[in-house]
């Protein structure tokens, strides 16, 4: 299936198999968002991750993490919840849940990030909907706003959608 986002990106996608479940949303959300969303410092770096970077692990220095945040973390998806549709067990219903990590040194990125992936989730609900992704919605929205790194006071918001998946499973 072709089909144009909001942001005028063409796609080729198929709808959600059970089979890939797991991968198959997690890529289509990770290439929407990370192909529309805005560095609020306009770095032209890449900042969106599908894991943690290595330099977050290895890095000792205030300066060396100051200009690498803000960062978004998008992990891997978890099935919340399965319900069989049909007596013969032909099609099931699952709630995936999808999350950002969104790493910030200040506090109003942290908000505009949100902002941004939210809006970009809102802007391609018919997309979504069309390959088989339904009812998205905040699940949860947790900010930590007491972690540092070497010195360097860090704001840290989880932020997770869950949606329903419709599959065929003969």
């Amino acid at each position: 299936m072709v089909t144009k986002t909001a942001n005028g990106i063409a796609r080729i996608f198929t709808p959600v198999s059970h089979r890939k479940l797991y991968t198959q949303p997690w890529t289509i959300f990770f290439k929407i968002i990370k192909n529309s969303i805005t560095d609020p410092k306009d770095r032209g770096v890449l900042w969106f991750y599908g894991s943690h970077p290595k330099w977050i692990i290895e890095a000792t220095e205030e300066a060396e993490l100051k200009e690498n945040y803000p960062l978004v973390i998008m992990p891997n998806i978890e099935v919340t919840n399965q319900n069989n549709l049909t007596m013969d067990y032909s099609a099931k219903e699952y709630v995936p849940q999808i999350t950002t990590e969104i790493f910030s040194d200040r506090n109003d990125y942290l908000d505009i990030i949100t902002e941004n992936i939210t809006q970009i989730i809102l802007d391609n609900e018919s997309f979504l909907t069309s390959i088989g992704i339904y009812n998205i919605k905040i699940s949860s929205d947790n900010v930590d706003p007491n972690t540092t790194r070497d010195g360097l006071k860090i704001y840290h918001r989880i932020l997770s959608f869950t949606f329903e998946v419709v599959t065929e499973c003969l």
